[in-house]
């Protein structure tokens, strides 16, 4: 994550990436643990978990 764009790395199987820019991002949501992890979601989230 940079100051105008997040990378997301993933895949199982196969590697793939992802690049977003934080201007065209309607939502960003942090949820953080009393350890310090946590989670970062980019957009909004529908009402079923993937």
């Amino acid at each position: 994550m940079t100051n105008e764009r997040v990378l997301i790395s993933g895949g199982l199987f196969s590697r793939s990436l992802r690049s977003l820019s934080l201007k065209t991002l309607c939502e960003i949501s942090l949820s953080e643990k009393g350890d310090r992890t946590g989670t970062i979601i980019f957009g909004t989230t529908g009402p079923f978990p993937a």
